[in-house]
């Protein structure tokens, strides 16, 4: 995983939306991360922010692919939304570090996937990776 992001032409990206307050999303921001630094993923992220704010720093990052990191509490009251507000703007896929369960829609369809302890993680990457455009 690590030599084919390696050959990259640029260094795949992954965009962190981190939602609330550090002490919200730090624990699912530094799991996510330490994930994707397995295949040497690079991952601009915010910190907090309105919809709108997070939204405009995950489209002028590039990266086709956001990871929502924060609590229960605070994606109940704004993953979907912001979820929504992503897909809307362009961005290909949403994921969720944890379940989709903890947005009160775990049904919600602009959520794509989960990134949860226990999954499979070189699964994960080596779809992550295709769906950066990494060739194999």
């Amino acid at each position: 995983l690590r030599d084919r992001s390696a050959r990259a032409a640029t260094k795949p990206e992954v965009f962190l939306a981190c939602l609330g307050a550090r002490r919200d999303f730090g624990p699912r921001e530094q799991f996510t991360s330490n994930v994707l630094l397995v295949a040497g993923l690079g991952f601009p992220e915010s910190e907090g922010g309105t919809t709108e704010e997070i939204v405009a720093q995950a489209v002028a990052s590039g990266a086709p692919m956001v990871i929502l990191c924060s609590s229960a509490k605070v994606y109940a009251a704004q993953a979907v939304e912001l979820a929504e507000a992503l897909k809307a703007a362009g961005i290909a896929t949403v994921y969720i570090a944890g379940r989709k369960a903890e947005t009160g829609d775990p049904d919600a369809a602009a959520i794509d996937g989960e990134i949860f302890d226990g999954m499979d993680v070189v699964g994960f990457l080596s779809t992550t990776l295709d769906r950066l455009g990494v060739e194999k």
